[in-house]
């Protein structure tokens, strides 16, 4: 019965014997499964058993997983109940799917934002979110966030808690998420002591900590860790020869830990080869020269040598969704075949059955790809092609898969291969960073499918923009530790004081995991406390009186901006380069048959060592208060000087810091091709095209008559080296005479995008410069001054951490309080009020201000359609992407009231600043009007043909919209008119594509209910005349018109 249903009743009779030992027990859940498990999995069997909450931390593919399924067998063998979260709904369908097959298809249900099945199931398969609002709606007997649990079931809150064996955090290291990782706190210090918590975990370097809160906050808890991988994991760096191991072999005898060791001991050495490689680029970085395009491997050339290797099937991560598609295409333009003919044939089979399913929804070059066995897969295309491409995936049909990094998430898409395109990422405002060492462990550890293969590859390939080096760096740096992301909002306290005191409120706080890392520095350092050097002391009180002429929130935010321009300065860098690269092979060709006389620009590097001594500051400006005794130059950085350049109009952007002006006279050498470009000084560089900017080809040379004798050039020995990419020697009298026809340097053509980012730039410096602290007169070293004090509190810990840690949250609380008040959320006593209710039963990133939109008046005007449509404006994340058209017709209606609410907004906005509540007001009508045409019963293909967002982006939209609309149905106070146009306007929406049965569907436990007409709505309260109501029943699909 191993792996099967049944193994469920033959543990039941298990656990139900008396006289079982635990040990016994742990063997018999460990042979419900079709495999040995191993000793990490053991133990933690065992823990459960004892019925102790359990840590489980190991490798992407380590098999953590059977921790969580674990617990589910206990769970049914108890008779009781568990819930398995995860933080993603495509994760959570897949587990679904997963534990119907294992459990049986009568014991799961599933409960997720968008898809609702059998959610009186022993076991329910959830988002951490809808936990987490089932926890608060449990502890306050009302429905949050669209969900009323114990009304679904017909039992007590109590009944429905103490029935749960267990909740299962799949993915726990969301955690570290910035903007959703407060869930999984909330979740665990709401949790009943009396649930067994399982955190599946990533590698990640602070699981004692975890252990050690959940003990605290919770109870009993045991930490089981793992470094081993079952299928080993191969690193290698791809460059444009082939493949190159990243670590080398460990000696006879010597224990590294790798990726792949059973415990922490020695870095492993980075290959022989790759240390060569890196210190080739390093010689070329030191000497400012630029690669050429042929240098780096190109997409087919490793998808091919992977094919060569077979390596297949492989993921390939890139960080973009045009990225992604363009690679998708590029491989499939190409020949060779990754499919047999017969997996080419089931292909096409599958697909079929698709198109009959969900007709009008593909993609011909979609088809065309996946006929190939290449995929895409990223937020911007449908959910439901999604599932098939994981699907055929899975069945080891698709061969290449061109995904984003969220398909390392937990989806489980295992393959032979990853492929991590680049080390670093662009993230929007903040510019482009390095992926950290758990960003590259997650996306390299679906490598290596167990029970397939013997080893997993993961290559990283060589690109222009980083250094091999980076690649071993990330590789063997420590993973990050998960840190509190505890965030106050105003759900949350209308919650936590619906049914506690103010000081109970806080206690709970109190549990929050930074709270607990904050007192156990405390404990650490009460012992360090009486060893403070006094001199540490007076040197931060000398530094705290410099400051305290100055706000430190303007200074605190000043910082935070010169933070940003620093990053918009790197992305313009960045810019820079790819432009360089995109142009260097067309000035190849163009110079190559160029007659001489041509003008051009290039790099003079000739006198770059003189000026790069000279970027260091002479400032005077020095920070007098260092420990150390020693004084600090106030460009502490380069981005310091390039950022006071800018602030002085002296910035330059480094790819024309040495830009000079010149004349093409000839090409020298052919391999690798070298041009001479005489200058207005007769000196004649001999440069390759790395040294190139632009050439002026506007016009053919005809002005005057340019002839160069070439043999004039003296012996290569003889040329003066500025790199290997540029020589030059003094002109002759043939090249004197041509001085004067070189003209003056000119602005290079530029990528549109680039005069973007400048003007993002220039916009971020007028902001700044118009700041009270950038007129200080000692404003850098009042900067410095604001860095050196943390440092400095840090040494001296002036004050217990945790009142700076809990006094900073519980601030937080104060203030959000302090709004609900001012809206009548909370009265005076800080008790929720009626309007209060209506916050807390909702789950939004403001629910204040989605309670404000529902309680004008105004709404009870709107058709169904345009309440959604205002629903979908005051949603809006403002994610549209700079230039996305949207040509849709918006009614006077939604116009009006989008423009009544944007007061309120405002004053709503007033309120939170004045309060110091930073949670985001969202009211944007430029999107509104796809919501209201597929809430008005447009057909897919009308409503695509009218806006350039990805179908994708199209479906989150519109189920965003679905979500809040299925909340108005129990949400108290709202209109019995918006609560009935809520649940017409929903009728419509949901229909194929945007609800497919699959990834999404509508709560049918929330459809079915009677609504009135406003023409046959009754004075009689008492009526249950049932020819006076309208049931909500679910579109026939087939009858959509698509």
């Amino acid at each position: 019965a191993a792996g099967s249903p049944e193994a469920t009743l033959l543990l039941r009779q298990a656990f139900a014997a008396s006289g079982v030992s635990k040990a016994t027990l742990t063997r018999l859940v460990a042979a419900a499964f079709p495999f040995e498990l191993d000793n990490f999995q053991m133990n933690a069997v065992q823990s459960l058993v004892e019925g102790n909450s359990v840590v489980a931390a190991a490798p992407t593919g380590a098999g953590k997983t059977v921790v969580g399924e674990a617990a589910v067998f206990i769970a049914l063998a108890l008779g009781r109940k568990v819930f398995y979260t995860t933080p993603l709904k495509a994760l959570s369908n897949q587990k679904y799917y997963d534990f119907k097959k294992l459990f049986g298809e009568e014991r799961v249900g599933i409960l997720t934002g968008d898809v609702v099945a059998n959610r009186n199931a022993d076991v329910v398969v959830m988002t951490t979110e809808v936990y987490r609002n089932m926890l608060y709606s449990a502890k306050n007997d009302r429905a949050v966030g669209g969900y009323d649990w114990s009304r679904a079931r017909n039992r007590s809150d109590d009944d429905i808690l103490t029935s749960l064996f267990a909740v299962v955090f799949d993915e726990f290291h969301y955690m570290n998420d910035k903007e959703r990782g407060t869930v999984w706190e909330e979740s665990v210090i709401n949790s009943p002591p009396s649930i067994a918590l399982v955190a599946l975990s990533a590698t990640i370097a602070n699981t004692a900590d975890i252990r050690e809160w959940f003990a605290a906050v919770h109870g009993p808890t045991d930490l089981h860790e793992s470094f081993y991988r079952p299928v080993p994991l191969k690193f290698g760096f791809a460059t444009r020869q082939g493949f190159i191991p990243i670590f080398a072999r460990p000696k006879k005898g010597e224990k590294v830990h790798g990726r792949d060791a059973k415990g922490p001991a020695k870095k492993p050495a980075i290959h022989p080869v790759m240390k060569n490689v890196a210190l080739v680029r390093e010689e070329k970085d030191k000497s400012k020269r630029r690669m050429s395009r042929e240098s780096f491997p190109s997409i087919g050339f490793i998808v091919r040598s992977m094919r060569r290797n077979e390596m297949l099937p492989a993921i390939f991560f890139i960080f973009s969704r045009v990225g992604c598609n363009r690679g998708a295409a590029m491989i499939a333009s190409e020949r060779g075949e990754l499919v047999t003919e017969d997996e080419r044939l089931r292909i096409l089979e599958r697909i079929e059955e698709f198109r009959k399913q969900y007709p009008l929804v593909l993609d011909e070059d979609r088809i065309t790809q996946a006929e190939k066995g290449i995929a895409s897969h990223h937020a911007g295309l449908l959910p439901i092609w999604k599932t098939l491409v994981e699907g055929l995936f899975q069945e080891g049909l698709i061969k290449v898969v061109f995904a984003t990094e969220t398909l390392a998430a937990g989806i489980n898409m295992p393959a032979r291969s990853t492929v991590i395109s680049s080390i670093s990422k662009r993230i929007g405002p903040e510019g482009v960073r390095k992926l950290t060492t758990s960003e590259v462990l997650q996306m390299a550890g679906r490598a290596g499918r167990r029970g397939k293969d013997t080893l997993g590859h993961c290559l990283i390939m060589d690109t222009p923009f980083e250094v091999p080096q980076d690649a071993y760096t990330v590789l063997t740096q420590d993973v990050e530790p998960l840190k509190s992301r505890f965030a106050v909002n105003f759900g949350m306290v209308l919650n936590l004081l619906s049914k506690r005191s103010t000081n109970d409120s806080k206690a709970l706080i109190e549990k929050s995991f930074g709270n607990f890392l904050a007192l156990k520095r405390m404990s650490q350092n009460r012992t360090k406390t009486s060893e403070i050097d006094e001199e540490l002391i007076e040197l931060l009180q000398e530094a705290k009186e410099f400051l305290a002429a100055y706000d430190p929130v303007s200074l605190q935010e000043y910082q935070k901006e010169r933070e940003r321009l620093k990053a918009e300065i790197r992305s313009l860098e960045y810019l820079d380069l790819q432009t360089l690269a995109n142009k260097k092979d067309f000035l190849e060709s163009s110079l190559s048959y160029s007659p001489c006389g041509r003008a051009v620009l290039f790099v003079d590097r000739s006198d770059i060592l003189n000026q790069s001594e000279s970027s260091a500051s002479e400032d005077e400006d020095v920070i007098e208060f260092d420990e150390d005794g020693e004084n600090d130059q106030i460009f502490e950085t380069d981005e310091d000087r390039k950022v006071e350049e800018l602030f002085d109009g002296k910035f330059t952007r480094n790819i024309y810091r040495h830009m000079e002006s010149g004349m093409f006279i000839g090409k020298v050498e052919d391999e690798p091709e070298r041009y001479a470009i005489l200058t207005r000084q007769n000196r004649v560089h001999i440069v390759t095209s790395e040294c190139l900017l632009e050439a002026d080809l506007a016009e053919e040379v005809s002005s005057f008559t340019c002839t160069v004798d070439l043999s004039f050039l003296p012996p290569k020995d003889k040329w003066k080296k500025v790199s290997m990419d540029h020589f030059f020697v003094p002109g002759w009298d043939e090249t004197r005479d041509l001085v004067e026809h070189i003209p003056e340097k000119w602005s290079p053509v530029e990528n549109p995008k680039i005069g973007s980012q400048l003007d993002k730039i220039e916009r971020l410096k007028e902001s700044m410069m118009t700041k009270e602290v950038h007129s200080a007169e000692h404003r850098l070293l009042l900067l410095q001054t604001v860095q050196k004090v943390a440092t400095l509190e840090k040494k001296v810990k002036l004050g217990p951490v945790k009142n700076r840690t809990m006094e900073g949250t519980w601030q937080n609380f104060t203030n959000v309080q302090n709004v609900l008040v001012e809206y009548g959320f909370l009265d005076d006593d800080l008790k929720v009020t009626s309007f209060g209710e209506l916050g807390a039963s909702l789950s939004a990133e403001n629910e204040l201000w989605i309670s404000l939109v529902l309680s004008e008046q105004e709404l009870s005007n709107l058709t169904p359609s345009q309440l959604a449509a205002v629903m979908g404006a005051v949603l809006a994340e403002g994610s549209a992407r700079e230039g996305s058209y949207f040509d849709f017709v918006i009614s006077p209606q939604v116009e009006d009231c989008c423009e009544r609410l944007a007061i309120a907004a405002k004053k709503l906005q007033a309120s939170q600043e004045k309060n110091g509540v930073e949670i985001p007001i969202y009211l944007d009508p430029s999107e509104v009007g796809l919501v209201e045409s597929w809430a008005s019963g447009n057909t897919w293909p009308e409503l695509v043909s009218k806006t350039s967002i990805e179908e994708g982006d199209i479906c989150r939209r519109l189920r965003r919209v679905m979500d809040v609309l299925q909340q108005i149905d129990h949400a108290p106070l709202v209109s019995e008119t918006v609560r009935r146009n809520a649940r017409l306007a929903l009728n419509v929406m949901d229909r194929f594509p945007v609800a497919d049965q699959v990834t999404y569907s509508v709560h049918s436990l929330d459809r079915k209910r009677k609504v009135q007409t406003p023409d046959e709505t009754s004075d009689d309260e008492g009526s249950t005349d049932e020819d006076s109501a309208v049931f909500i029943e679910p579109v026939d699909e087939g009858d959509e018109g698509l």
